[in-house]
């Protein structure tokens, strides 16, 4: 009789071990999942503030764009003798700089 109730007593604790184990695996895959997705989520958010940002600066520099061309002092100056020297050596600094860039990328 005590045989019978051992054997017993030792599969449901098999069965229970067992039950715990993978009732722990869901818990922790599902809890997992909700704190990826929470991230995700959080960077999504993240990322669409920045990109509200930067197309508001963008808006704001193209304004003052506009209205800074659109006055005839500006035009007036960049017309000079020495700003048209600055703008091309401005010119001949960042295609260097390209230049270099190639060739460090080459090798």
């Amino acid at each position: 009789m005590y045989e019978n109730s051992y054997s017993t007593d030792i599969f449901f604790s098999i069965v229970i071990v067992f039950s715990v184990g993978i009732s722990s695996y869901f818990a922790i895959s599902y809890t997992e999942s909700s704190i990826i997705d929470a991230e995700i989520a959080k960077m999504n958010t993240h990322n669409a503030e920045i990109i509200h940002e930067i197309e508001t600066l963008h808006q704001r520099a193209s304004d003052d764009l506009v209205f800074t061309l659109k006055n005839p002092k500006f035009v007036e100056y960049f017309e000079l003798p020495e700003q048209r020297l600055e703008m091309y050596m401005m010119k001949m600094v960042s295609c260097n700089s390209l230049r270099n860039n190639e060739k460090l990328n080459k090798n």
